[in-house]
């Protein structure tokens, strides 16, 4: 198995891509978008949403090597400009090797990705980070101890069809951590945009995940005002002109109620007449896991045995037509 390391990298180029072309990462206007979710303390329900931006603001030298400077704006979702209040975040440079390294302010450079890796290579990040959901910063960082290194294995390598046509290759790696094993966090790398879970860009050293149920799901990449890559769960769209999709979190009326709350067996899933009619009840662990998916059809209850699961937090979704998300609730576990 080839290792690397991040800040100090030992690596032998690999090649044997499965599209005909490798696609460089953009250096200039380009945008990675994630959607948001905290959750209330008090009612397990959220309470507030998020639009992350990340944009491509111009270059900078740094020690004779010119990066890339990214820019991080936060802002409720349903506020559709982009918000003048962008704060630098970091920048990023490809090498002749594949690689993409990452600056952070106060810290080293180090391979942020690297796309010549192939299945059974590791990559390993002498930095974490746990991701901030309501916060103008998106992210907290700290130096990994030595013992405590974190890592990812590729697993598998394909290639993904695009919103513009374009086929380009994928990379599939677990992540794990030296002190802790298995991190259960699966990452997808995309030539070009990077990652396409969770927080998205900077995903690759983020590992850290929060335990009241907040989350962050990837929604788009768009370069020179083109929608490249789209997994947005609200409209069919990368930034949403209209966000009368989400309208039924702000309804009187809940769509789901979930009872009893914290739970040892099984729960009731109340679903409002409104919204009983061709859905999608979803289940996932707070790493995002699917756990349960059951099409609704009709029914405005629904029980649901919990005791096989382990003690936690899990989220339960209502998805309706055209994969829009009605309504989300935390359950937990005891």
């Amino acid at each position: 198995m080839k290792v690397l390391l991040s800040a100090m990298i030992m690596i032998s180029c690999s090649l044997g891509l499965q599209s005909q072309n490798y696609h460089p990462f953009p250096q200039e206007n380009a945008v990675w978008h994630a959607l948001a979710f905290q959750f209330s303390e008090s009612d397990y329900d959220y309470n507030e949403m998020f639009s992350h931006k990340y944009l491509i603001d111009g270059d900078t030298l740094i020690e004779n090597q010119t990066w890339t400077k990214i820019f991080f704006t936060n802002q409720y979702l349903g506020d559709v400009e982009m918000r003048s209040d962008m704060n630098y975040i970091a920048a990023i440079r490809e090498n002749e090797h594949k690689q993409i390294l990452a600056k952070f302010p106060e810290f080293p450079e180090f391979v942020l990705y690297d796309f010549s890796l192939e299945v059974g290579d590791t990559i390993w990040y002498e930095y974490i980070a746990a991701s901030v959901v309501s916060s103008n910063v998106p992210m907290v960082i700290w130096d990994e101890e030595d013992e405590y290194l974190h890592y990812k294995v590729v697993v598998a390598k394909d290639s993904v069809l695009l919103e513009n046509g374009q086929y380009r290759n994928r990379l599939v790696l677990e992540s794990f951590h030296s002190g802790y094993g298995d991190l259960h966090i699966i990452n997808h790398w995309v030539e070009g945009l990077g990652c396409t879970r969770w927080s998205g860009l900077f995903h690759p050293i983020i590992v850290m995940r929060t335990d009241n149920g907040d989350g962050i799901t990837f929604a788009c990449f768009m370069q020179d005002e083109e929608v490249i890559y789209l997994d947005n769960p609200y409209c069919d769209d990368c930034l949403c002109e209209s966000f009368s999709s989400i309208d039924s979190f702000d309804d009187t009326e809940e769509t789901l109620i979930v009872y009893p709350n914290p739970a040892k067996g099984w729960v009731t899933i109340k679903i409002s007449s409104t919204n009983s009619g061709n859905t999608i009840l979803r289940m996932n662990d707070i790493s995002g896991n699917k756990l349960f998916e059951k099409q609704v059809l009709n029914q405005p209850e629904i029980a649901l045995d919990l005791s096989g699961h382990k003690s936690g937090i899990y989220i339960i979704q209502l998805w309706g037509l055209n994969n829009r998300l009605l309504d989300a609730k935390k359950v937990i576990v005891e």
